[in-house]
């Protein structure tokens, strides 16, 4: 049982946070290699068969629409994201899984893969350290890595997250406003404008069209808040029982966002571009915030997001 951290454990708290804010900020090519080793480890750590086949592609988007070509949901879901994306994304896909999809995909293997691992980490590491420590090392990790509101690691979760899920609504939408604009222009009354209507309808219309649900994954480099609390511990504290971890930490150290099945993994690449202001918020002065190579990217000033249409591009 750890009772009290020790002087080198203190002074290692601000070193393994630095190193995961890093992690978690971290752009450029993403090290293939490492990522896909470590998704395999993380499948052995849930106590799964390791993946025979791994698919790259450039951009949380383009991750998304790759999950959804690998689970089977062509019909409805590329009539709503757009037959545009969808193409190019199940092209590159089919380039990197040989013997085709269905002999690969039998279901998504994300929550073994990464919330029962962690659950039973967090079980076991709590057995071994006491309360007060616990909050010592979450207060300087965590919070060193979050940051202020709209900061670091998480802002840029959030964002990405959240361009990802705009960009995909606005497919949608485009997709089904020529039907249903015209029948309710025609009966506006009371100078009421279609302006004024249009977003109340277009959430009644996609709360109907279920089918574009992003498929659940796991942030990767965007773990890094958790990932660094249970690193300390597995890494200054020697805690054998963080070492099962040690998949995800290694995928989060060399990736971004990615997708687990039962026998295929689908990978994504790290920003190429990640803009900040003095403060640390989110900020393009000249162009967007956060880009990736395929040019999916996120407009920000000053930590606020600047909504836009569908304008990212796979290739």
């Amino acid at each position: 049982m750890i009772e009290e951290l020790t002087d080198p454990q203190i002074r290692a708290l601000a070193e393994v946070a630095d190193q995961w804010l890093a992690h978690g900020l971290a752009t450029g090519p993403a090290d293939r290699p490492e990522a896909e080793a470590g998704v395999a480890d993380a499948y052995r750590a849930a106590g799964l068969e390791p993946p025979t086949t791994f698919v790259w592609l450039d951009s949380p988007l383009a991750g998304a629409v790759g999950a959804w070509v690998l689970a089977g949901a062509k019909a409805e879901v590329r009539d709503q994201v757009g037959a545009d994306i969808w193409d190019r994304v199940e092209a590159r896909v089919r380039d990197q899984v040989r013997g085709g999809a269905g002999d690969l995909v039998r279901g998504g293997a994300g929550d073994p893969v990464r919330s029962r691992v962690w659950g039973e980490v967090r079980d076991e590491v709590g057995a071994r350290v006491r309360p007060r420590v616990e909050d010592q090392v979450w207060v300087r990790i965590w919070e060193g890595i979050r940051g202020s509101a709209l900061q670091q690691v998480t802002s840029v979760r959030n964002a990405v997250r959240a361009e990802v899920a705009e960009q995909l609504r606005d497919r949608v939408w485009a997709g089904v406003r020529d039907g249903v604009e015209p029948p309710l222009r025609a009966q506006l009354k009371d100078g009421s404008t279609w302006a004024e209507i249009q977003d109340r309808v277009r959430d009644v219309v996609l709360r109907g069209r279920a089918g574009a649900r992003p498929l659940k994954s796991v942030p990767g480099q965007h773990d890094a808040e958790w990932l660094g609390f249970y690193d300390y511990f597995r890494g200054p504290c020697s805690l054998a029982e963080a070492d099962r971890l040690s998949g995800l930490m290694r995928v989060a150290r060399s990736a971004g966002r990615w997708w687990p099945f039962e026998r295929v993994a689908v990978l994504t690449e790290r920003p190429s571009v990640l803009h900040r202001d003095s403060r640390n918020r989110l900020h393009g002065e000249a162009g967007p915030a956060i880009a990736y190579p395929d040019g999916f990217a996120v407009l920000a000033r000053h930590g606020e997001l600047v909504r836009r249409g569908a304008t990212g591009d796979v290739s």
